[in-house]
C-alpha cells in the first residue's frame, strides 16, 4: 500500500474515533445521591409553637427534608426541571408535591418563608448539593397514612421523567415502628 492512503486511513480512523469518543461523552447523566433525609409529624404545643407528635391522631402538619447531591457525568451542561416529590402507596403514585428550596429562605418578621425550586442546570462533570423540604398540612396528612414510598422525580432535556426512591416506610404503622424502636434504643 502507498504511504500516502495509509496516511489518508489513519487520518480517516482517527476523526472516526474522535467523533465516536466525543458522543460517547457527551451521553453522559445526571447521577442523584440522596445524602440525608428527615421527616418530622407535629402537632400544637399549647403556647402558639409546635411539638413532635406521638400518634397519627395528634399530627397536625407533616414535614419531610433531604439533601442530595446531583453529578454530572457529561461534557454538557445538563438540567433538571419540574422536581417533584411523589407519594406512593405501594402500587401508584397518589399525591404530588413540589418541594421548597432551602437556600430560598428569608423572613418576614417571625416566619420563614422559602422559594419552591426552581429548574437547576448543572454543569458539566460537577457535582452539585440541594436541601429541600415539603410539608403537609391537617387537610393533607391521609396521604401520609397511605404512602409506602416517597420518591423524587424530576425532567431532564428529552422530557424523560427520572425517579429516585428518598424513603421507604410503611407510613400507617410509623408511630408503632419507632415508638418501639425508641423503647429499645431507650
Amino acid at each position: 500500500m502507498n504511504n500516502s492512503i495509509i496516511g489518508i486511513l489513519g487520518t480517516l480512523l482517527g476523526t472516526l474515533l474522535g467523533w465516536i469518543l466525543g458522543r460517547y461523552d457527551k451521553k453522559g447523566k445526571l447521577k442523584i445521591y440522596i445524602i440525608s433525609y428527615k421527616n418530622e409529624f407535629l402537632c400544637m404545643d399549647g403556647r402558639g409553637g409546635q411539638t413532635i407528635s406521638t400518634s397519627v391522631e395528634q399530627t397536625e402538619d407533616y414535614i419531610m427534608k433531604f439533601d442530595f447531591d446531583v453529578y454530572n457525568s457529561s461534557t454538557e451542561t445538563k438540567i433538571m426541571r419540574d422536581i417533584t416529590v411523589v407519594f406512593n402507596n405501594g402500587k401508584k403514585d397518589i399525591f404530588f408535591n413540589t418541594p421548597l428550596d432551602d437556600s430560598t429562605r428569608h423572613s418576614n418578621g417571625h416566619w420563614y418563608k422559602y422559594d419552591i425550586i426552581e429548574p437547576i442546570n448543572i454543569p458539566p462533570k460537577s457535582i452539585s448539593n440541594f436541601s429541600l423540604h415539603t410539608t403537609l398540612d391537617k387537610k393533607e396528612l391521609d396521604v401520609i397514612w397511605q404512602t409506602k414510598k416517597i420518591y423524587l422525580t424530576y425532567k431532564g432535556e428529552n422530557d424523560k421523567v427520572r425517579k429516585i426512591l428518598i424513603n421507604e416506610e410503611d407510613y400507617s404503622n410509623y408511630f408503632e415502628n419507632h415508638n418501639q424502636e425508641e423503647t429499645q434504643n431507650g
